[in-house]
């Protein structure tokens, strides 16, 4: 379990580092054209802000998914925009423009980021889980035990009286 969450995070900031790089290229380029890249650029923030705070706050983790989810959200609306925006041909250049594939890849591959967090939110609770439990065993088999202080001739309550109706039957003994 442990491998597959390394490698999942592996895979998670291999993502964000080539869709981050993706991103700066796109608003760079789109800085000299009529389109406005505020949008563009205020999703990438929102992004890098969710997959800064998933790491930075593992007891709240969601909310990191969450912010990048919201980002993905945005960044399909802003994909949809800009495939409406510019054509997929450029007639006058020979060169081909924003097609179906580029614009998933390009501005879609956002999405992949809170789907990957998922997983990884996943498991490590899972991780984080088996260690409170293994942690608990271990503190509950170092408590010690003094049998001389208990008075049963080294032998656990639970070993002396087996069940409850045999116990309060010798109470009622001893009392008489």
């Amino acid at each position: 379990m442990r491998a597959a969450l390394t490698c999942l995070r592996v895979i998670l900031v291999i993502a964000l580092v080539l869709i981050l790089g993706l991103q700066g290229l796109t608003i760079y380029s789109l800085a000299t054209t009529e389109y406005s890249v505020v949008p563009l650029a205020c999703t990438v923030a929102l992004l890098c802000a969710g997959t800064v705070l998933f790491y930075a706050w593992p007891a709240r983790r969601y909310i990191g998914v969450i912010l990048c989810a919201a980002a993905a959200v945005a960044f399909v609306f802003i994909a949809v925009d800009l495939y409406h925006t510019f054509p997929e041909t450029i007639q006058a250049y020979g060169s081909q423009g924003l097609t179906v594939g580029k614009t998933i890849w390009r501005h879609g591959s956002p999405v992949l980021i809170p789907l990957l967090m998922l997983p990884v939110m996943i498991l490590e609770n899972k991780l984080d889980l088996h260690a409170q439990i293994k942690q608990a065993k271990q503190a509950a088999q170092a408590e010690p035990y003094d049998p001389i202080l208990e008075g049963n001739a080294g032998l656990r309550p639970e070993q002396v009286f087996p069940d409850k109706k045999a116990k309060r039957q010798i109470g009622i003994r001893i009392r008489k």
